[in-house]
């Protein structure tokens, strides 16, 4: 049955409860940002709340200052029809218009040159020569209009005032200007008469930016100097800034429109965040409750799905078992309808999974059955499958190799240009050759390089088209190649040094020889030692011959009379060429003049490694025959000695009256091609 993959709460699944919370969260989350753009719609209209109500507070203001100044300037209209001011009556004028102030302002009279007439707040007569206002009369004599004047130090006060002024005219010119001189404490009676909470300041300045009134600290401030942010920006703006006492403050200021004055209003900036921390704090709790109730409503409901989750749960993990699903009815219709449709899901994937069993080890079998090297790999080059042979031709396990990238079986100096043939013949898939017309080799675990023919044939699965690739090993065709190839080069080679050997055997033999019969009798000797040992050069493929069968075949009958020890050993075909002459040669000498001669006459020949590592060849005649060395030279004589020492370091005979003792001593690695149970 097909096993079914879950993935963990690591790789992003969660419970029905958490979706569920998520659910709420997400209505609630909407929730909260409506609330927090209401709360910061809230906070503009409160902002927008309160800029109007600095503009309505600072246009009821300057309102109310400008009626005080129309009073004021009312007063002195009034005054300036006084009979005893058309008459000159200065005492006169001086009682009636102390009388009509009653103390709440005094008044000045001066002609046009600045003469003091009238000063109502000194004793009629003690009035100063001159205005203390300059400023004011000439200003009044220009325009000839009423004139609010800046704020000055009064002559008589000796504190600062401002004078309410209007030219009287007579003959339609001025001839006195009459002034109401005004304490700056009674403008400070105006300002706290707005009656505002504890954050709003408003004040007033005069025409020079110096503070004539303050609603706080009005006695700190009068006579300062306004600083140029708080004053000289447009009517009616509400600007951000800091008052004078260092307050963050939002600050509105207007002109008044008979005096020129600025005036002021300004309201702490610390009154709006207490607003908004009020509101925040409001609708902050209101977003808990929000969340809270979510929760409490996703648990309620994360508890009747999830049950029949459970159950769908449970009846899945059946179905991953294989095991018959238990269809029970629950609550939920989807859990349900899903609970039918796994059952459903379970008989068809039953069906497919059997056959899709059936055709992947009918594929398997096919792979592992090839008398090839079979790899399977996807199209990023990703092995997913190898057989056997594989194995046997790389030295690789297939845990090894599956899920490796298949560059790794290409040797090193072909890997950076397989890639390209690989995204080439994905490109274009088709069933062919690669590496047709050129050598393709693949690289062994460890390191070597195989010659190998790689058949590819595109398969297209679920997954995506991979390529399989047939892989045969073609080293015994190359060798077979390469070994043709020697074959026919040694062949013409020894050919012409055989011709060349059977040559000089036939020349030398009849030319010792003392009749046509021993000469025929000494070259067919010859002829078979030579023949013997190309005999078992040719059955060897000229790869060399075993020395103890050379001497086998030469001392042939011989029985126990010959002892061979140290003598298994495989030597190169010329040095096979070369014993097979000096056994022969040695074996014709004893059996005419040595130990095999008579029947008591033994033979040793012995072979080991000396001391200097070189392999040391005894021949050793005993209870033969007094020998003595040959009076002249003769073949036997330069086989044995002159040949001889082309191919050994050093040849001793030693014709001995016990018997003949020849040796040989050659380098190993000269002669020797394999070894088997050598003596030291």
């Amino acid at each position: 049955m097909h096993t079914w993959s879950i993935r963990s709460k690591a790789q992003g699944s969660y419970s029905a409860f958490t979706y569920l919370t998520l659910f709420g969260l997400a209505i609630a989350f909407p929730l909260l940002l409506l609330l927090g753009a209401l709360l910061w719609h809230s906070a503009s209209v409160e902002r927008e709340q309160l800029q109007r109500r600095v503009l309505q507070v600072l246009g009821a203001l300057v309102d109310d200052l400008d009626r005080d100044f129309d009073r004021h300037l009312t007063i002195l209209r009034t005054l300036a029809t006084s009979q005893a001011l058309r008459e000159g009556n200065w005492a006169g004028f001086y009682e009636q218009a102390k009388a009509g102030l009653q103390g709440r302002a005094y008044l000045i009279l001066t002609d046009a040159s600045g003469r003091q007439l009238v000063n109502t707040y000194v004793e009629y007569g003690e009035q100063p020569p001159l205005t203390g206002d300059p400023e004011t009369l000439r200003r009044t004599l220009a325009t000839r209009a009423p004139v609010i004047s800046n704020l000055f130090t009064s002559l008589v006060v000796g504190s600062p005032v401002f004078n309410v002024s209007i030219p009287v005219l007579r003959d339609g010119e001025v001839r006195f200007v009459m002034s109401l001189g005004l304490l700056p404490a009674d403008l400070a009676e105006l300002l706290a008469g707005q009656k505002l909470g504890p954050g709003w300041v408003t004040m007033v300045w005069d025409g020079n930016g110096v503070v004539v009134a303050r609603s706080r600290d009005d006695a700190r401030y009068t006579g300062t100097t306004l600083p140029a942010p708080m004053r000289e920006h447009d009517q009616r703006t509400i600007v951000r800034t800091t008052n004078l006492e260092g307050t963050d403050v939002l600050h509105a200021t207007a002109r008044s429109r008979l005096s020129g004055w600025g005036v002021g209003v300004s309201v702490s900036y610390a009154s709006i965040s207490e607003q908004l921390r009020r509101s925040f704090l409001l609708w902050t709790a209101a977003a808990v409750a929000a969340i809270a109730l979510a929760l409490a409503l996703g648990l309620m409901l994360a508890r009747q799905i999830t049950i029949p989750l459970s159950i769908a749960s449970r009846a899945a993990t059946a179905f991953g078992h294989g095991e018959q699903l238990a269809i029970t009815s629950s609550r939920l219709r989807e859990a349900d309808a899903f609970l039918h449709a796994l059952e459903n899901a379970q008989r068809e994937l039953a069906r497919h999974a059997a056959e899709l069993k059936r055709a992947e080890e009918q594929f398997r079998l096919v792979v592992e059955a090839a008398p090839n090297g079979m790899v399977l790999a996807a199209g990023d080059g990703r092995i997913v499958l190898i057989n056997r042979q594989i194995e046997k031709l790389l030295g690789y396990g297939r845990d090894e190799l599956i899920g490796q990238n298949v560059d790794m079986l290409v040797p090193e100096r072909f890997r950076s240009q397989h890639p390209i043939d690989r995204a080439n013949y994905a490109a274009h898939p088709s069933m062919r050759l690669m590496g047709t017309g050129r050598d393709v080799f693949a690289r062994r675990k460890d390191g070597s390089e195989l010659p190998v023919e790689i058949g590819l044939s595109p398969i297209v699965t679920a997954q995506g088209t991979m390529i399989l690739s047939a892989i045969v090993d073609i080293t015994a065709r190359k060798q077979l190649e390469e070994s043709q190839q020697l074959v026919v080069r040694e062949l013409h080679h020894r050919t012409r040094n055989l011709l060349t050997v059977v040559q000089v055997l036939a020349n030398r033999s009849i030319e010792e020889a003392k009749t046509f019969a021993e000469a025929k009798l000494v070259m067919n000797g010859r002829l078979r030692a030579l023949a013997q040992a190309y005999d078992m050069l040719a059955d060897a493929k000229w790869e060399g011959a075993p020395l103890r069968q050379i001497i086998e075949r030469q001392l042939a009958g011989m029985g126990g009379r010959v002892v061979v020890t140290g003598c298994d050993v495989v030597v190169t075909p010329s040095a096979a060429q070369q014993f097979a002459m000096i056994i022969h040669e040695l074996t014709t000498n004893a059996l005419k003049y040595g130990a095999l001669s008579v029947p008591n006459g033994r033979v040793s020949i012995e072979g080991k490694i000396d001391r200097d590592g070189l392999y040391s060849f005894a021949w050793r005649e005993a209870g033969g025959p007094a020998v003595a060395a040959p009076t002249r030279k003769g073949f036997g004589s330069v086989i044995l000695l002159d040949s001889a020492r082309q191919f050994s370091e050093s040849v001793l005979a030693d014709y001995a009256s016990t018997g003949l003792i020849y040796s040989l001593r050659i380098r190993i690695e000269d002669f020797v091609l394999g070894q088997g149970k050598l003596s030291a």
